[in-house]
């Protein structure tokens, strides 16, 4: 049996093991541990063999995945570096990281990488991973985005590897902060940079040409609803955006709206009708507008338009840099014929109001400008009609062209006939607004129309009276022969030699101008000239009460003169004078001009009152009027006579007692006249005796009023008046004492003032009795 391999051979195997088991349980480790492990307590002592190793019925994978529970997941489910590894026994740890030599032997060296079988590192394929490596990511060193790669000892809680998260915003810096609904690979890939957008696809708008040379923000500005942003967001706009909202568009909504309507186009799409998608510029694009787009424009290319060649009416793409866009392309209209072609009415009727909005083709057809369709009755609608003889007149004859280089006249043209025929009445005519067809016909100015001539209004002479019942010819007398224009009916001025402005143009005056002078009214109740006084039937009917003898003739009729009738001074003659007047003239009858009262009247004081010493004037009254009132001779004014003003002698009250006929006594001038005689004269003696007999005479001349008050009483002082001043002894005496009665010649007696004696003898001696 000994001798039977099959049984000492086994038996000598299990003693091996067990003398090798209990020689092993006297060893704490088989060597030292790396110092990435050693730096964890609970593997260093001597029962830490297990949190490794794991007990009798355990793995080492299982004692691994203790800390390295992320691994331990991956393995579990396949995932991850180590549970993707192939041909490789993951659950044994140790065949690629080998423990227990110290800090000589690395666990992740190259030998690690060569028995996961990958024999370079840095060539690794991360697609197990869900993550290719492309691009700037290839290029990469693994510690570029693993920190630790190249750690030889990784402290508690680092990763070499583990850890990372796949998303780029892990690493790169995401400028779209968070907005974006699809991953940054979705748009950017990993071979170009981030601006550059790499993978991303238009799927509603291909970029092409221009488009695809666009930095992204310009057609998606930041911050806008058509941000990057926005359109990639969890809510992005779903309105579709035209080419105008993008780029300035030169033409009208309007234009870019009509384009679009023959076909299914809308407007988002109507750029496409004329521009290509794939272009560089939108300007010069070989292709042209398609004619019935360009009718559905606004502009349809209907004869003669259908002829002309773009570039007549746009200019060419050579043009463009020197025109701008709106001078080739001002979106005209095909009425609108001044846009192309030179106006060569000069603007004339832009403004006319029943040709405004209508343009060229009111006149003109569209196919050409000659000849013009304006007619007769359309003319009719301007402000003159061509009624007549003016229907047959050529366009030209009233319409000039003053200067080559300037338009013919049209709008502003004069619609008056004076502006086109010679005035045949020398502009004698007023009033008419209406023209010469107030009383001519249109087809010929001989063909007049009496009835409508209005003397008054053209001519400013009223034809009434005896003006209406006289012949046109005797103020307007036909000429023989006619003059340059035709006409044989007389001017008034040449009849009487100058205008007809007034009454005596016609008429001889025969007042011989009286009633000129610029003091008298020009106007009377709105009558001028003779009409101021008489009436237009007839020179002998005046409007006497019109008539105010005062202003006329400075001679004003009241009083007795009011009453006096009109021949009393205006003497009628028998025979008409070679005027036809009868009414005869003031200085006729009295022989001289009315100058004041003694022209009619006889002074009957004889001019005492003429005296240029005297006022001629009282209270503006003049002549006799200063004191005599024009009802009577016989009447004065109130206090008008002023007896000493007049006549140098004042009436005391005494004289103012007695009646003007004791001193100017009746008298009866001849032929019949009444009157009253001068005074006597202005002395006392002229009309009173002097009781005195001239014993007071001075100078051939008694002055009474020496002593003798006209009121009565003396103004006597004897002292003074005397050579004998009365003393106390004489003064009580009477006059008569000393004055007694004396003879004179004739027999008769007065008493004696003087001569008398001054001494006492010659009263008191003995011839006088001595006691007197």
């Amino acid at each position: 049996m000994l001798r039977n391999p099959r049984f000492w051979l086994p038996a000598a195997s299990l003693g091996g093991v067990l003398w090798l088991l209990y020689m092993d349980l006297d060893r704490t480790s088989p060597g030292p541990i790396t110092p990435t492990h050693a730096q964890v307590p609970e593997l260093v002592d001597s029962s830490s063999c297990e949190t490794c190793h794991g007990s009798f019925d355990g793995t080492l994978a299982e004692g691994c995945a203790t800390c390295h529970v992320e691994i331990g997941a991956d393995l579990a489910d396949g995932t991850g570096f180590h549970g993707t590894l192939a041909d490789v026994d993951a659950q044994d740890c140790g065949h690629c990281h080998g423990e227990h030599y110290g800090a000589e032997v690395r666990l992740v060296n190259d030998r690690s990488y060569a028995l996961a079988g990958i024999a370079d590192r840095t060539a690794y394929d991360h697609a197990p991973l869900n993550f290719t490596l492309a691009g700037r990511h290839a290029e990469l060193a693994c510690s570029d985005c693993h920190e630790h790669a190249d750690a030889r000892m990784l402290a508690p809680g680092e990763k070499r590897y583990l850890g990372l998260e796949r998303a780029c915003v892990a690493c790169h810096e995401d400028v779209h902060e968070g907005r974006m609904a699809r991953d940054c690979a979705a748009c950017h890939g990993q071979v170009q940079p981030f601006a550059e957008v790499a993978v991303f696809a238009h799927a509603r708008f291909v970029c092409e040409g221009s488009h695809d040379a666009a930095d992204c923000a310009a057609c998606h500005e930041p911050e806008s609803d058509h941000s990057v942003e926005a359109l990639a967001s969890f809510d992005p706009p779903t309105d579709e955006r035209a080419c105008r909202d993008c780029h300035e568009s030169p033409h009208s909504r309007a234009f870019t709206t009509r384009a679009g309507a023959p076909g299914p186009a809308t407007e988002v799409e109507s750029c496409g009708l004329c521009h290509a998608a794939v272009h560089d510029a939108f300007a010069g694009h070989p292709a042209a507008m398609p004619v019935e787009l360009h009718g559905a424009s606004g502009f349809e290319l209907a004869a003669p338009h259908d002829q002309v060649a773009c570039a007549d009416c746009h200019g060419t793409a050579a043009d463009a840099a020197l025109v701008d866009f709106a001078d080739r392309y001002p979106g005209r209209g095909a009425d609108e014929c001044a846009a192309c072609h030179t106006d060569v009415h000069g603007a004339q009727f832009d403004d006319i109001g029943f040709l405004r909005g209508s343009g060229c083709l009111a006149c003109h057809e569209r196919h050409s400008f000659r000849p013009s369709t304006f007619d007769v009755a359309e003319h009719a609608l301007t402000s003159f009609e061509l009624a007549g003889s003016h229907a047959a007149v050529a366009c030209s004859t009233c319409h000039e062209q003053v200067h080559p280089d300037e338009p013919r006249v049209f709008h502003g043209t004069p619609a008056d006939c004076a502006s086109c025929h010679a005035d045949a009445h020398r502009g004698a005519l007023v009033g008419a607004e209406e023209g010469c067809a107030v009383c001519h016909a249109v087809t010929l100015f001989s063909e007049f129309r009496a009835d409508a001539f209005d003397h008054d209004r053209f001519t400013s002479f009223e034809l009434d009276g005896a003006h209406a019942r006289a012949e046109c010819e005797s103020c307007h007398r036909p000429a023989r022969q006619p003059d340059e224009l035709g006409r044989t009916f007389g001017f008034a001025s040449e009849v009487f030699g100058q205008p007809v402005d007034a009454c005596a143009t016609c008429h001889t005056d025969p007042h011989w101008g009286a009633f000129d002078s610029a003091r008298l009214p020009g106007e009377v109740e709105g009558r001028a000239g003779c009409a101021r006084c008489h009436l237009t039937e007839s020179f002998r009917e005046p409007a006497l009460e019109s008539f105010d003898h005062e202003s006329w003739t400075g001679y004003p009729l009241d009083g007795a003169h009011a009453r006096a009738e009109c021949d009393s001074c205006h003497r009628r003659s028998e025979l008409p004078d070679e005027l036809g007047r009868t009414f005869g003239r003031v200085h006729e009858v009295f022989g001289q001009p009315v100058q004041d009262c003694r022209t009619c009247h006889a002074d009957p004081h004889r001019g005492a009152f003429a005296d240029p010493e005297l006022p001629a004037e009282v209270s503006g009254r003049e002549s006799c009027s200063r004191c005599h009132t024009t009802e009577s001779f016989r009447e004065l004014w109130a206090g008008a006579f002023d007896h000493e003003l007049w006549t140098g002698y004042p009436i005391a009250p005494f004289h103012a007692s007695t009646e003007c006929t004791d001193c100017h006594a009746p008298v009866v001038e001849p032929g019949g006249r009444q009157s009253f005689a001068h005074a006597a004269g202005n002395s006392c003696s002229d009309c009173h005796a002097d009781p005195h007999v001239g014993q007071f005479i001075v100078g051939g001349r008694t002055d009474c009023a020496r002593c003798h008050l006209d009121a009565g009483g003396l103004d006597f002082d004897h002292g003074r008046d005397t050579r004998f001043a009365l003393d106390e002894t004489h003064t009580p005496l009477e006059c008569s004492a000393c004055h007694i009665p004396w003879p004179i010649p004739g027999g008769e007696k007065a008493v004696r003032y003087k001569p008398l004696g001054i001494e006492c003898s010659d009263c008191h001696g003995p011839e006088y009795g001595g006691g007197r």
